[in-house]
């Protein structure tokens, strides 16, 4: 404080001479940070970013992170609380992950997700086990698909079953 920028310079340059800066430490150190405020890998990212650390280093310190499913249902879990959320709360819920860090950058992400929750439901359907625990996270996973989409799932979903009663009632 109160030095010039050369003198800070020097006084940088010769802490990390001296082992007292590390990048990659400090790296590991701020995903360790991040992860225990709940942040998502997106999130860290961009923190990663603004403090300036070099790019080289993000992956390796990543490694570190949590793992984001178990980050997720603990931020659900502490929300709900044991609750069924109604469809706008479902839609502050996704938000407020997004925020977090924990979205992907495009729909495939999202669609890859709808085929893990599909192929968890038809292991459910097969073993007759949890089949509406496996239900709902086909249908949450599709709703995200809707989102990236830019389609209000609801709507989808009101206009596919007015299309099934118009089908039926011609009959």
């Amino acid at each position: 404080k109160g030095g010039s920028e050369a003198e800070a310079h020097y006084a940088a340059e010769w802490m990390e001479a001296i082992g007292a800066i590390n990048d990659a430490d400090y790296a590991a150190a701020l995903v360790r940070h991040c992860g225990e405020k709940g942040y998502g890998p997106a999130r860290v990212r961009e923190k990663l970013h603004e403090k300036g650390v070099p790019r080289e280093l993000w992956e390796e310190a990543l490694e570190a992170l949590p793992n984001p499913a178990g980050q997720i249902d603990r931020f659900l879990l502490s929300k709900l609380r044991g609750r069924t959320p109604d469809e706008k709360e479902k839609k502050r819920l996704c938000d407020a992950l997004a925020r977090r860090g924990f979205a992907w950058p495009d729909i495939s992400g999202a669609m890859d997700k709808l085929a893990e929750e599909q192929e968890e439901l038809r292991v459910a359907v097969a073993e007759h086990t949890n089949i509406r625990e496996e239900l709902g996270d086909v249908l949450f996973a599709a709703a995200a698909v809707a989102r990236y989409a830019g389609i209000d799932p609801e709507q989808a979903l009101q206009e596919a079953t007015d299309k099934y009663i118009s089908r039926f009632a011609c009959m």
